[in-house]
């Protein structure tokens, strides 16, 4: 998930602990002044499912681990990414400074944050089911009788393997970033917890001196079958349960990941051991800034905010059209646009504005005053509304940058497929990294066409029965992309607008696409409000033949 589409957050839920009112007043003083809606919530008490939006929502936990371990059972369910503001003596999970909340908030709000996922631990038995960030105890019980045995007994299974018998006062299933809690004390290793989806195993107080922590990776279901009467914790408490003998234990990886704000401002993981428990090897040192090193070309810099735009836009869109009760809007142009155009659009602009306030924009869904700037950036927030509305993958985010109307940076990003499609002027174009390029098929009836809208059957009549096949996406995007990295050998389009296409038509050109209007004229961007062109583009080789035909 991308940190920058923060920069669209209207709202926020604090969640903090008793003693935190202070900072709490603050928080919510701050967020006043920014416009920001504030709902504060307690520990325990639930979140109001209505002040949830998609895309527009962050979390602020207040106090020490126990109120962060809170929040994560609270925001992980709605996928609200959030923020921990330490306040405790020990706090180690909170990443945040009381001290430095307001800097990491500005941060957030900027669009400069970052988003982490981190992995949670689930537990199913009989009679309950839970998830957690950090661990899962599972102990004895302390006998009523002082001569009754004092010990748990369980057996473990990895999958269908059998690992073994343990006996002792219980075990921890801890992931990652509960590595440095009760299973730290109990002989277990630590865990680097960024991008690690392991579940580590520590037995406690075992009676088999042999016995040794064992890492399972995430997606091996861990079975625990007790011998004796066991309790069950599930982060320090937060869900607890008496089972009986025999009651199969089943623990793996949780399918809903909690999602961490970071900032410039965060305590890093190494210096939390460090400060709260010891790390004895860490010295102090500082990095030294290399002032002469030189600033990242401006092109290059266009270039990485118009990916991070798209695919910050492009995440929040996936999310979007889970909803099914999508709010659907009529448009400038009399078609259909809705609550995710207009927020992939937000997320976008905001974050071209924060870095360049004098550049001019044009995008489908909004008129932008005119800057008089020689540079201009045209974004189709969601190209492909009416297949987003059906449930259709095929739908993609389209920005491109012009330079005194010269296309410069082209990218799209197709969020259900992960692709993202990028191109400089004069260089190569791009799929993820690998370099593309159109496919030299030279043969009309061999080649493969995709078709915009055909409203009155010419392209059917000159076209359907010259070639091999023919496509229809729903989205022009999508189509000159495809073109651009072989998988089609012509486009059709009929009435196109310059933001469906701008991005695209530089793609495929610098693929080695060939871009015409129909009569074979070099196609134009038309920036007029009536500006619809038909466009005719191919891999170059079919280009002369295509135009015969039609």
């Amino acid at each position: 998930m991308e940190g920058s589409h923060l920069i669209a957050a209207e709202r926020i839920i604090g969640l903090s602990s008793p003693g935190c009112e202070e900072d709490l007043e603050e928080i919510v003083e701050w967020a006043s002044t920014k416009n920001i809606k504030f709902l504060p919530v307690t520990t325990g008490e639930k979140i109001d499912p209505n002040f949830v939006e998609v895309g527009k929502t962050i979390g602020i936990t207040i106090g020490g681990d126990g109120t962060f371990l809170e929040g994560a059972r609270a925001f992980a369910p709605e996928k609200i990414p959030f923020i921990g503001i330490g306040l405790g003596t020990m706090s180690f999970l909170p990443c945040v400074e009381g001290s430095r909340k307001f800097d990491a908030l500005e941060e957030v709000f900027s669009g400069k944050a970052k988003v982490e996922e981190r992995h949670r631990i689930s537990i199913k038995t009989k009679s309950f089911e839970a998830d957690g960030l950090n661990e899962v105890i599972i102990g004895h019980i302390w006998p009523k009788k002082p001569t009754d045995r004092k010990i748990s007994s369980m057996r473990v299974f990895a999958g269908e393997e059998y690992v073994g018998k343990y006996e002792g006062t219980g075990i921890s299933l801890a992931t990652p970033t509960g590595s440095t809690g009760v299973s730290l004390s109990a002989g277990g290793a630590i865990h680097y917890p960024k991008g690690n989806k392991t579940i580590q195993m520590t037995p406690m107080h075992t009676h088999n001196i042999g016995v040794c922590p064992i890492v399972f990776g995430g997606d091996i279901e861990i079975k625990v079958i007790p011998e004796t009467e066991v309790y069950v914790l599930v982060d320090g408490g937060r869900v607890k349960s008496l089972l009986d003998t025999k009651e199969i234990i089943k623990v793996t990886s949780s399918q809903i990941p909690s999602y961490l704000i970071r900032t410039s401002y965060d305590r890093e993981f190494f210096e939390g051991l460090s400060k709260n428990l010891g790390w004895g090897i860490r010295e102090e040192y500082i990095i030294k800034k290399d002032y002469n090193e030189k600033e990242m070309p401006f092109n290059e810099k266009i270039l990485q905010l118009a990916k991070t735009a798209a695919l910050s836009a492009g995440g929040v869109l996936r999310e979007l059209q889970k909803k099914d009760d999508l709010e659907i809007f009529k448009n400038r142009d009399g078609g259909i646009s809705t609550e995710a155009d207009y927020l992939s659009e937000q997320i976008i602009v905001s974050l071209i504005k924060n870095e360049f306030p004098e550049h001019n924009i044009i995008s489908e869904e909004n008129e932008w005053p005119d800057t008089n700037s020689d540079y201009k950036w045209v974004i189709d927030p969601l190209d492909g509304t009416g297949n987003f509305v059906h449930k259709n993958p095929n739908y993609a985010v389209s920005i491109a940058f012009l330079e005194k109307e010269n296309l410069k940076i082209g990218v799209i990003y197709i969020p259900e497929t992960n692709q993202l499609f990028w191109a400089k002027d004069g260089d190569v174009a791009m799929l993820n990294g690998k370099v593309i390029s159109t496919t030299n098929r030279d043969v009309l009836r061999e080649s493969m066409l995709i078709t915009g809208h055909d409203p009155d059957g010419r392209l059917q009549s000159s076209l359907y029965s010259e070639v091999k096949g023919v496509r229809r996406w729903g989205s022009a995007a999508i189509n000159l992309s495809y073109l651009a990295c072989g998988s089609a050998d012509i486009v059709w389009e009929w009435d196109t607008q310059t933001w469906d296409v701008a991005a695209g038509i530089l793609i495929a050109r610098c693929a080695g696409a060939k871009v015409t209007r129909r009569n074979g004229d070099e196609y134009k961007l038309n920036f007029s409000k009536d500006g619809i062109n038909e466009l005719l583009a191919s891999n170059g080789a079919l280009h002369t033949e295509l135009m015969q035909k039609i």
